[in-house]
């Protein structure tokens, strides 16, 4: 009897016609793979104007590179009228740099169109002939043909216009005030007022004390009302007015008048006797 043990020679440890899976191992990739040109220079230059004097348009570029160096600059009229000229170089040690400067302001005159005159032909009519018939004909009314004309091409070239922004209507809200009720007064030329009242007050609790009384006749009243002032001065105001003098007062001042405070005698206390149950 045979006996097989792993790690002898010759010995596989697998049956005879098995084959072992191939291991996988899956191909490595960059993250960012880029084509490597270790020759390349780069170098260009270009440049471009542009002066538009029907519209004021005028600007102007150019820049040139020379490896990672490059130098350039451009010019623009701003809306003030000044020109803006920017001088820029850039390398990988200095970086971006540039230089701004402001011209003054440039007029430039619009350039007038001269009209096209044109001379619109002369056109003859013959005038009809007139047949006579023995009667009297309704006239005829007569229509000219109106002359066609080619008016030639303009040489100049259209520019659109720039689309204007308009801007959103802005809702408002408009305040409306309420109709105002129109009193109307009813004129009685019949009517003679008369009234007479009359009021006092005296209370030694709070020491308020004032008194008013009024009369009317027609247009004539009179009355008085007096009242004691903070200081305790009673001042006193007779009155009276009528049509012919108005209004008229006559204010007199007293002597302070002492008011005793009241003081509110305590209220006696119950006590309930306790209920047994």
């Amino acid at each position: 009897m045979s006996v097989a043990h792993g790690g002898y020679a010759g010995y596989s440890g697998y049956p005879a016609g098995y084959a072992v899976a191939p291991a996988y191992v899956a191909p490595a990739y960059s993250a960012h793979a880029s084509p490597d040109y270790p020759d390349s220079y780069p170098q260009y230059s270009f440049a471009y104007s542009v002066n538009d004097a029907l519209t004021g348009d005028s600007k102007s570029q150019h820049e040139s590179r020379d490896g990672d160096v490059v130098h350039g600059s451009y010019s623009l009229v701003e809306p003030d009228g000044n020109i803006r000229t920017v001088k820029y170089t850039a390398d990988p040690i200095n970086g971006f740099n540039a230089v701004v400067d402001r011209q003054p302001s440039v007029h430039y005159a619009a350039k007038a169109v001269a009209p096209i005159a044109y001379a619109a032909p002369a056109v003859a009519y013959a005038k009809a002939p007139v047949y006579d018939y023995g009667y009297t004909a309704a006239p005829l009314a007569y229509t000219a043909p109106a002359p066609a004309f080619a008016y030639p091409a303009s040489p100049y070239t259209a520019f659109a216009a720039a689309p204007v922004a308009v801007a959103a209507p802005v809702a408002r809200t408009v305040a409306v005030a309420a109709p105002l009720a129109k009193v109307v007064r009813e004129d009685y030329a019949d009517a003679y007022p008369q009234y007479q009242f009359a009021y006092t007050v005296q209370d030694t609790l709070t020491g308020d004390s004032k008194a008013q009384e009024e009369t009317r006749d027609g247009g004539v009243v009179r009355g008085s009302y007096s009242l004691i002032e903070p200081d305790g001065v009673r001042r006193t105001v007779n009155y009276y007015a009528d049509p012919h003098n108005g209004f008229n007062a006559v204010v007199q001042r007293d002597l302070p008048v002492a008011v005793a405070a009241v003081k509110a005698a305590p209220a006696s206390l119950v006590k309930t006797a306790p209920v047994l149950v």
